[in-house]
């Protein structure tokens, strides 16, 4: 459908894509959905909207000029959450839908997730209600001297295959990486930009990629 959507806005996977709505102007199209959304969850009471959120409007009318609210509290992170379920759910049941009118013979391949930390699980579990693959792309760390591969070679070391298998339990659908790379430095080319761990042969790269599949 796409590619390493920012589901996170550019904040918390949780918060961030409320945040970054938000601060939207007023004259922006997603500032009427945010006001009802934000009615809703405070019940069209004022009253509670105030005291959930710590502000002083008068009426929801008020909320189109509001570019920030805290996530300081529980009830609050809970409320930005939602929102980013709400967008999730939107998002894919559209885009399924119109994929599978067009071309109702073929897979849909997911969004490509921008790695596994690159959206909230709840964004991974909705990806899995619609799609009948949920795809995404992953860098992850080989040590060769222990023949395994990591999400990373820090000190808490989590292998790929047990971390990838929580995401799969989420979206009980079969799962495709999309993107990866081991580039090696003795390629004749710069191989110094993107992503990937490097590796100094192809004999080093060649083993990574072994281990990785």
């Amino acid at each position: 459908i796409d590619n390493e959507l920012a589901w996170w806005g550019r904040g918390a996977l949780d918060t961030g894509l409320f945040d970054y709505a938000l601060a939207k102007p007023a004259t922006h199209a997603i500032k009427p959905v945010m006001v009802d959304f934000l009615k809703t969850q405070a019940k069209n009471d004022v009253t509670t909207f105030n005291r959930c959120w710590r502000t002083q409007i008068a009426t929801f009318d008020a909320l189109k000029n509001v570019m920030k609210l805290p996530s300081e509290s529980e009830e609050q992170k809970q409320i930005k959450l939602a929102f980013l379920k709400l967008v999730a759910n939107r998002y894919f049941e559209v885009t399924t839908r119109a994929i599978r009118a067009a071309d109702p013979n073929h897979l849909v391949l997911g969004s490509r997730f921008a790695g596994t930390l690159g959206a909230h699980p709840a964004v991974w579990e909705t990806a899995g209600k619609y799609c009948d693959i949920v795809t995404f792309n992953i860098y992850p760390m080989a040590d060769l001297d222990d023949g395994q591969v990591y999400l990373s070679l820090g000190k808490k070391r989590e292998r790929v295959i047990d971390h990838v298998q929580k995401f799969y339990d989420t979206v009980k659908r079969p799962m495709l990486i999309t993107e990866w790379s081991f580039p090696a430095l003795d390629s004749g080319l710069p191989c110094l930009h993107g992503a990937g761990q490097r590796f100094q042969t192809q004999a080093e790269r060649t083993e990574a990629t072994s281990l990785f599949a």
